[in-house]
């Protein structure tokens, strides 16, 4: 058992052979967390046993599923799936190799879910980050558990698209404009056309998409 008041990080979860520098942090003891001014602990807390935070992922892949509007009283939300796939290049053949995707149900709420269900289409490359949570759900009279993405930011993957980026009002009003920005709309640059190695990774990720819509179709068959 670990002494009294230590912690350290350990390394977060990740799908689709990524690496990442997120990481969570795990700690033991029965020290109470204080206010930054040092003026007391912040509340209650237990005398025994381990604390954990939650399980951060960021996960590349691909939108599955339309999102679909959610609704809990006045809070609107989504959800959709997302098919993260790993793919290496192989030498030996000099060829690209594409393994069977890993499908996550991702949830989100308020701005980011207006904006999923406003910017985002069946297909499109995304990146999500956000706490893992295992849903509880009745199915066939039996009690079954689902890990899920409860996402705090979802946008496009960069490497596969180009996009242009408009603030929302509250981002805007939160955020001073960079400098030579007009209004609130930022335009990127279109990508550089591919190297030779990255035309192969292309062809992979264009079999890859067709792949992930026709394997949620026959899902949903």
């Amino acid at each position: 058992m670990a002494p009294t008041g230590w912690a350290w990080s350990v390394p977060a979860v990740h799908l689709g052979g990524r690496s990442s520098t997120d990481s969570r942090s795990v700690s033991f003891g029965s020290r109470r967390p204080r206010r930054l001014d040092g003026s007391g602990p912040l509340g209650p807390t237990h005398q025994r046993g381990a604390a954990m935070s939650a399980i951060y992922l960021t996960v590349p892949g691909r939108v599955a599923t339309k999102p679909e509007r959610l609704a809990s009283g006045s809070v609107v939300g989504a959800k959709f799936r997302i098919a993260s796939t790993e793919r290496w290049f192989d030498r030996s053949s000099d060829a690209w190799n594409v393994a069977e995707p890993v499908y996550l149900t991702v949830t989100c709420w308020r701005q980011l879910a207006e904006s999923v269900l406003t910017s985002l289409r069946v297909g499109d490359p995304v990146v999500a980050h956000g706490k893992l949570v295992n849903s509880r759900f009745e199915r066939g009279g039996h009690v079954e558990y689902r890990l899920e993405m409860r996402a705090d930011a979802v946008g496009p993957d960069l490497r596969w698209s180009t996009a242009v980026v408009t603030r929302t009002r509250a981002a805007a009003a939160e955020s001073p404009q960079e400098p030579g920005a007009q209004g609130t709309e930022v335009v990127r640059e279109p990508a550089p056309a591919p190297a030779r190695g990255e035309e192969s990774a292309e062809r992979a990720e264009g079999a890859e998409r067709r792949s992930v819509l026709a394997g949620e179709g026959a899902g949903r068959g």
